[in-house]
């Protein structure tokens, strides 16, 4: 068995720490949702799936998982922004964080929208995950 359901405390460290992503939503990173009296622009990320995907006599060893991240601002150009940072601290990496082992990460989707008077961007991952 993996610890991939603690995936959500790898994503958090991983956007909180980035200096770029600092610039423009500070510490405004927020599971599932965002806080009510929250400024723009913001981030909220979710763990979306966990598929066992790799098993040994001992259990399963590696899972396949999937989350979002969404990106929300009152200037389009901006959402577009913070969203290629988000891609470039995931994507094809393979990346170490709170004991788990995140691998073969890929953008699977992106869309966009606006709602409520802000821009949104919307960002699925599939990655690989085993414990260090």
């Amino acid at each position: 068995m993996t610890n991939s359901i603690l995936l959500g405390k790898s994503i958090y460290k991983l956007l909180s720490a980035s200096p770029e992503l600092k610039t423009y939503v500070d510490s405004k990173i927020f599971p599932l949702i965002a806080d009510n009296d929250v400024s723009f622009p913001f981030i909220t990320y979710s763990r979306d799936s966990i598929y066992p995907s790799s098993s040994t006599k001992d259990g399963y060893h590696e899972d396949t998982c999937t989350f979002s991240i969404l990106i929300v601002s009152q200037e389009y150009l901006t959402s577009l922004e913070i969203a290629n940072i988000c891609r470039g601290i995931f994507e094809k990496r393979k990346i170490e964080s709170e004991g788990l082992i995140l691998s073969d990460v890929l953008l699977s989707s992106i869309s966009e929208e606006y709602q409520d008077n802000s821009y949104v961007q919307s960002l699925s991952f599939q990655c690989k995950v085993t414990d260090k």
